[in-house]
């Protein structure tokens, strides 16, 4: 008996846990892209299992402001 050897597709997002299904494509760590129901900038970061988290690459410590804000 040959096991098949199938991979999960689709994953959560983690900002509206609506499921993103990557059956078109070849989901690749570093992935970057827009969730299609709320447009969350996540990124794949690991491919089994199939998991996403938010692409912070577009932000700096610049973004929150400085210390002294606090």
């Amino acid at each position: 008996m040959m096991k098949a050897n199938k991979r999960t597709t689709v994953a959560l997002c983690p900002e509206c846990d609506e499921e993103i299904d990557f059956s078109q494509a070849k989901p690749k760590v570093g992935l970057k892209f827009s969730c299609p129901h709320c447009e969350a900038n996540l990124e794949i970061i690991s491919i089994d299992p199939l998991k996403l988290d938010w692409d912070d690459s577009d932000f700096s410590d610049d973004d929150w402001g400085s210390d002294e804000d606090w």
